[in-house]
């Protein structure tokens, strides 16, 4: 269990969340307790989903207003993505008990460049 849960957290690093999902997805279905995060399944089975099918989203006429739908497509993709990963990280949590390995091998977004000044 612990390879594969490494497997999810490696692609999730990579940048690749939906395959993340459902790399999660067959990961949980050989969790013993899943009464604890079927709920959770289920809303990542949900996104990815959603997620997929907001590519599909045809731009045949063309309006002034068409660059705002563009606009707020992409910023409900970026959300959804955000959302998603947000689902697998706790559900990562949950399967691995909290493991504090599994837990630092997960990139943290908001760590950038230090600034060093000479």
């Amino acid at each position: 269990m612990f390879g594969k849960l490494v497997a999810v957290i490696d692609k999730l690093n990579e940048g690749n969340v939906i395959e993340a999902g459902n790399e999660l997805l067959s990961v949980a279905k050989d969790y013993e307790n899943q009464d604890k995060i079927i709920d959770l399944l289920a809303e990542i089975e949900k996104e990815i989903k959603e997620f997929r099918s907001s590519n599909d989203f045809l731009h045949r006429d063309e309006s002034p207003f068409m660059e705002v739908v563009k606009k707020s497509i992409e910023d409900m993709r970026v959300c959804r993505e955000n959302k998603l990963k947000a689902l697998i990280l706790h559900t990562l949590y949950i399967i691995s008990n909290g493991n504090e390995i599994l837990l630092n091998m997960i990139k943290k977004a908001n760590i950038g460049k230090p600034n060093t000044y000479i």
